[in-house]
């Protein structure tokens, strides 16, 4: 962990907001009924004792598990037909996104390399998430997706704060002309493409 990665971590905490001063009701549902959902899922406890009878020695840091929760109710309250996950690890992570929407098409790759190719069959990506990439990788996987991505889609992004350049591709894809939303929860972060909805970029405690 970098000087840097703290300083950028301190300064989310200080200038992240709660649920008081959002202005927005889509995001403040999001906040309320998904993001700020903490309670106890059975899925939860089933899926990380598998992933310790298979990895046992495996350790796994209590925000990627955070994460990987959220990611789970994300999924689970969005229902996508179509998911597609750039960056396996473990593979924890699509054992969650399975759980959520069990009737999905979840295609995972490795890295963006076949993403083009994994996708060209596929009608609307309803939800994306890039779990690992190099930093300058970032942006080109952003628009290898952008065709598939529909009003209703659901991009989610990991590790942003991970170097300067992951940082500026950040700012790139906020800027884009077809986002209109995006939620920065510093762990992770949210790309929405929500038709009628005024260009808002939020930062969240999380």
């Amino acid at each position: 962990m970098t000087i840097s990665f703290i300083k950028d971590y301190l300064k989310h905490r200080i200038t992240a907001k709660n649920r008081h001063g959002l202005h927005s009701p889509f995001v403040y549902r999001l906040l309320d009924e998904v993001i700020y959902d903490f309670r106890a899922t059975p899925v939860y406890d089933e899926i990380e004792d598998k992933k310790s009878r298979l990895l046992p020695n495996s350790r796994r840091r209590g925000n990627t598990r955070k994460v990987d929760q959220l990611l789970y109710r994300l999924a689970r309250h969005f229902q996508p037909h179509n998911v597609v996950e750039i960056g396996t690890g473990m593979g924890i992570s699509k054992r969650y996104l399975s759980k959520a929407a069990p009737s999905a098409q979840l295609i995972s790759l490795e890295h963006d390399g076949s993403l083009r190719h994994a996708t060209a069959k596929l009608g609307t990506v309803d939800f994306a998430f890039i779990n690992y990439y190099s930093p300058a990788d970032l942006f080109n996987c952003f628009e290898l997706l952008l065709p598939k991505m529909g009003p209703d889609s659901l991009l989610v992004i990991c590790n942003i704060y991970g170097s300067p350049l992951a940082k500026q591709n950040w700012q790139h894809v906020k800027q884009h002309y077809s986002v209109t939303a995006t939620v920065d929860l510093f762990w992770l972060q949210l790309v929405f493409f929500r038709e009628g909805m005024a260009k808002e970029h939020f930062k969240l405690k999380f």
